[in-house]
């Protein structure tokens, strides 16, 4: 009876190594550094613009018409109240959470089509900014371009994840 009772303290304490049990976390590392990239460009946009606001220069000032001091002191630099760079801030960290994949239920296809998602919304974002500054400001912010330059790369690489994915899950055989 003795020998039963160890046996069976040895299967519980035994830990369950299925697959199921617990998945490694899936990461789009370009989306990661281009999220922390962005993430550092809208912090400093975020501190240049509380320099502007307190009557500083930003030091980005090369022109009439290359500007940053212009294009974040302007009315279109806030929203709600917040610089824009703070909204940059929260979009890379989303960029960055959807990067990483943590649900083994979740197929590579509904992964690249949220990161696709997140970059579209990112890529009007940054259109309708980049009209006010060259259409209704007419001027550019060097900061604010880097940033743009930014979730286009982000949104690029997104397509191409979603449209790769997709082609491969097209070319498989219907009966896998």
């Amino acid at each position: 009876m003795a020998d039963t009772n160890s046996s069976v303290e040895s299967t519980q304490s035994t830990p369950v190594t299925s697959i199921e049990a617990k998945a490694e976390p899936r990461f789009s590392w370009p989306h990661m550094y281009l999220g922390a990239l962005g993430f550092a460009i809208s912090l400093y946009a975020f501190r240049l613009h509380a320099i502007i606001k307190a009557g500083g220069e930003s030091g980005c000032g090369f022109s009439e018409t290359i500007n940053c001091d212009k294009v974040l002191a302007s009315q279109y630099g806030a929203f709600l109240g917040l610089p824009l760079g703070a909204y940059g801030m929260a979009y890379f960290v989303l960029v960055i959470l959807t990067a990483v994949t943590t649900n083994p239920k979740t197929t590579q296809q509904q992964e690249t089509l949220q990161r696709l998602a997140v970059a579209s919304a990112g890529l009007i974002g940054a259109g309708v900014l980049i009209y006010i500054s060259y259409g209704i400001i007419k001027a550019a912010c060097p900061v604010c371009m880097s940033i743009h330059a930014t979730i286009l790369a982000i949104f690029v690489i997104a397509l191409w994840q979603f449209l790769n994915v997709r082609k491969t899950a097209n070319s498989l055989p219907e009966n896998q």
